[in-house]
């Protein structure tokens, strides 16, 4: 997980566990928190910023080089490790969510546990002191957003870089430059303050998420003409015969349901007639045996006759280490 996903995920942890916001956070020199230090005005990075906008919270950091601004948190530090990891040490987990378990099972003694020469602990002097100091937390948690501009190409996607993606807008936005906002979620395309498409986000890099009510009339009409679908394909790519009925339904499953799915399901019909179905077979169950599902690698493959070529058989473990009189086993260390 990138860090500054890491550091919102954290700081929503943080207002969440104490129930409230305080009016000031202040954060020690770090990359992912400040982007230039500075005595009078540290300057934060844009991610911090958000945050602390969203939540209303003032920013301010410790000064460099001064031990005199964090004394208290590095106590708090120390004690952490000596109250909450310690006690863990030993012990052997299987999962994260479990881990985080434990460390919550530590967090809750250590606040539970009297202060010395004290009658009460830390819950109860932060539950009739701290708490009802506290601002209201929003309804929802704070969520990181990115915002990049993307032109609409003439298949009427725009392309998320950070992906790769890409995701289809109404084609009457071919040419236009739109705002892409988006999360670990959901993806927002909007024109001139206007939301014009909505999709789910997807990380399947150089993928195609396509709504159909965005096609053209024209190529809705497609889609039901000709056989333009899925089963149509499938019926037609299984006279020529199994290898490449089972590479177009593999396709399919690599895809969503796009133009550009079924643009590529044509192409690899029409090297049928080019260079005939036996051929055509060759290539799908080379294709099929790599794991590669594209137009690209079937044509590839019959233009440089690797059909014609044997097909390598799969060796056996390719990680098991030979036998060899200079590899000691585990008697060696007995």
């Amino acid at each position: 997980m990138p860090p500054y996903r890491s550091s919102a995920k954290g700081l929503n942890k943080c207002v969440a566990w104490f129930g409230g916001v305080t009016r000031y956070a202040k954060f020690d020199n770090l990359a992912q928190v400040v982007k230039r230090s500075c005595r009078y005005e540290p300057i934060f990075t844009e991610m911090i910023q958000q945050w602390a906008m969203y939540y209303g919270i003032g920013l301010l950091a410790a000064r460099v080089r001064k031990p005199r601004d964090k004394p208290h948190v590095e106590n708090e530090v120390k004690l952490v490790y000596q109250r909450i990891y310690a006690p863990l040490r030993d012990r052997v987990f299987f999962s994260l969510a479990e881990l985080n378990a434990a460390i919550e099972g530590q967090l809750h003694q250590h606040h539970n546990e009297p202060f010395r020469q004290e009658t009460f602990n830390r819950r109860q002097l932060f539950e009739s002191q701290e708490k009802p100091l506290l601002a209201a937390l929003p309804a929802t948690l704070y969520e990181l957003k990115h915002k990049v501009q993307a032109k609409v190409c003439q298949d009427y996607h725009v392309i998320l870089g950070e992906d790769w993606h890409h995701y289809s807008v109404p084609y009457q936005y071919i040419g236009k430059q739109l705002d892409v906002i988006y999360d670990t979620d959901t993806v927002e395309i909007y024109h001139l303050h206007q939301r014009v498409a909505l999709h789910r986000r997807s990380f399947k890099r150089r993928g195609w998420t396509t709504l159909k009510e965005h096609m053209p009339e024209a190529h809705q009409k497609i889609h039901e003409q000709r056989g333009w679908n899925k089963d149509d394909f499938l019926k037609k790519a299984a006279t020529i015969g199994p290898d490449t009925h089972a590479f177009l339904e593999a396709l399919f499953q690599s895809r969503t349901f796009t133009e550009q799915c079924f643009q590529a399901s044509l192409g690899v019909m029409r090297l049928a007639k080019i260079y005939g179905p036996k051929r055509l077979e060759a290539a799908c169950r080379r294709a099929i045996a790599f794991g590669t599902y594209t137009y690209r690698i079937i044509h590839t493959i019959l233009h440089n006759n690797v059909d014609k070529e044997e097909l390598p058989t799969v060796q056996g473990n390719l990680f098991q280490i030979p036998e060899h009189e200079n590899v000691r086993g585990s008697d060696a260390y007995g």
